[in-house]
């Protein structure tokens, strides 16, 4: 092999190297707060269908671990009635979850909320693709009533 193949091989073999490291190993700065809303687009129960919920929630990454506590902050259901929660009339949640790291595409989070709501438990989970550092955005499914629909993580900032 000539000094030129090989130079070339390592060069390429470098980029390629350093491509991976920023991409499937870039660091995921999801510890602070979050508010996300829910938005329920197919329901068991019609009356959920178009329904909006608001959470403020507090989050933990290690390595690729999610961990964290949600409240439930706000309501806006289907009919227009508006809800704000306060002090002890809060939900609240356990969140659990994992970062699934893609070389090509985006980071996915899998995100699952253990919730103790108003006159039962039920379980959430979030697909999320990161936007950005301080927006996240996909799909949640939950049991409480079969609902499906979409959801947005934001970042509080102030």
């Amino acid at each position: 092999m000539s000094f030129i193949e090989s130079f070339l091989g390592r060069t390429i073999w470098t980029i390629a190297s350093v491509f991976f490291q920023k991409t499937a190993y870039k660091v995921l700065s999801l510890n602070g707060s979050w508010v996300y809303e829910q938005t329920t687009t197919h329901s068991a129960y019609n009356p959920y269908i178009g329904m909006r919920l608001r959470y403020l929630s507090l989050l933990t990454i290690d390595e690729n671990k999610v961990s964290g506590t949600a409240e439930k902050i706000w309501e806006l259901s289907s009919n227009g009635e508006e809800r704000e929660y306060v002090g002890k009339n809060r939900s609240t949640a356990t969140i659990s979850g994992h970062v699934k790291r893609k070389i090509f595409g985006r980071h996915e989070i899998i995100i699952h909320l253990n919730e103790d709501g108003h006159g039962r438990k039920y379980s959430t989970q979030h697909i999320l693709a990161v936007s950005n550092k301080d927006l996240l955005m996909g799909r949640f499914s939950s049991t409480a009533a079969n609902q499906i629909g979409t959801c947005t993580w934001n970042r509080r900032t102030t």
